[in-house]
Formats: C-alpha cells, structure tokens, sequence
C-alpha cells in the first residue's frame, strides 16, 4: 500500500469517525433535552414520568433559511415535543432555554368563550388561540413557564395574550333567519362590546363562523411545532 493510499483511508476514517460522532452528540443531547421536557411538565402539572407518553421530537440544530439565495442565512431551530397526558396530545417547544407547552390551550379557549358569551355577546362562539398566546402571556405578564391556568383567568388570559402588533380574532354566529348583509354592522358591534370591556392593544377582529371551530397540529420543520384552534 502506497503513501497516497494510506493518506486517503487516514482521512475517510477520520470523516467516518466524525460523523459517527455527531451523531452520537446529536442522539445524546435530544435524550437530555428529552428528560429535561418531561422534568419540566412533571413539576408544572405535579405528575409522574411515567404519565407522560412521548409521541415524537425534533432534535436542535442549524438550518438555512433560504436555499435558493446565493448566501442564505444559517438560523438555529430548537427543540420540540409531542407528548401524551391524559388523553391529549400536545405540544413541548423550548424558547430561549425554557420550556412552553400547549396543553391547556383546549381549555383556554373554551374557558375565554364562556366568559365572551357570558360578559360581552352571547353570539360569540369562539377565539382564535396558538401557542403563541401562550408565550405572549408570559412576556406581557411577567407569568412564568410553569403559570397554570384556570376560567378564572379567562379575562386576563385575552388581555394580556396578544403582541404588539397583533390582533385577536374572535368568531360569532348569527340566527339562520338573519339577514347575512348585516354581517359587517354585526361585526362591528360586537368588536365594539369586546373593546368596551376588554383592555386590548390592537381593535379585535370579528368574524362570522361559517363552518366549525377545530383543533389542527402542525410540526413545522424549522419553526414551533403549533397547535391551531380556529376555523377555516
């Protein structure tokens, strides 16, 4: 064997061993991350390991964000979670080192429209909600991860839910004998009654539900892993 050979096998080993490695690192570090989630819902939710059932992960790392370009930018996605507790599937993603899960998201969004119907127009049926609410709340609010919600913070919950440049959107439906050529007067009115009660940055968006409210997943490659409640 050659000089040039030996030379060649020497560096195909050393590239073998490196990619064997980061993939070790990889595998480790998302078994770490993994542990830490589940540690974080064990004490937000006073519950056991073993109540909760991993459903699948996205492990960290870095991605461009645009291929096409001649010099795309290189960004870094983080980790994410679904699991299973209590016969929800939800989801885990870690932001600027901390854990945020969406599984009460359900439940806010049935308790903010009890409390729409009850206090502003019972013709309200429904918010637009996203985990993003969610992480909102705490920025807006000082409330940190482990903040556990209740229909007693119904209110609180859309005021302080939003971002600066955002809006809520909210979905009313009217009597099938209603004229649909109100819907914009209607619209109005209650956007008014929400403002009148409810301290919002932005004016609230009304819209009439014309199909159904439902509850879509989506694990995105690069960005959080989103749970949807809205109607399209």
């Amino acid at each position: 064997m050659n000089k040039d050979t030996k030379r060649f096998l020497v560096i195909v080993l050393v590239i073998i061993a490196l990619i064997g490695g980061i993939k070790i690192f990889d595998s480790v570090k998302l078994t770490v991350a993994e542990n830490m989630a589940v540690s974080y819902l064990c004490k937000k939710y006073d519950a056991e390991k073993s109540d909760f059932k991993l459903l699948d992960s996205r492990n960290s790392g870095i991605y461009f964000s645009d291929s096409s370009l001649p010099t795309p930018d290189i960004k870094w996605k983080e980790f994410a979670f679904e699991f299973e507790y209590n016969g929800r599937n939800f989801f885990v993603n870690r932001i600027d080192g901390k854990f945020y899960d969406d599984y009460q998201l359900e439940d806010l969004e049935v308790w903010c429209t009890e409390w729409l119907k009850e206090n502003v127009d019972d013709r309200i049926v429904g918010i637009v909600l996203k985990p993003e609410h969610i992480i909102n709340f705490a920025d807006n609010t000082g409330a940190d991860n482990y903040f556990i919600f209740s229909s007693d913070n119904a209110k609180y919950f859309v005021e302080n839910s939003i971002s600066k440049n955002s809006k809520h959107v909210f979905y009313f439906s009217i009597d099938e004998k209603a004229d649909y050529k109100t819907y914009d007067l209607i619209s109005k009115e209650i956007a008014i009654k929400i403002s009148n009660e409810i301290k919002l940055t932005n004016d609230p968006v009304c819209k009439l539900l014309e199909t159904y409210i439902e509850v879509s997943k989506v694990k995105y490659d690069n960005d959080l892993w989103t749970t949807y409640i809205w109607s399209h």
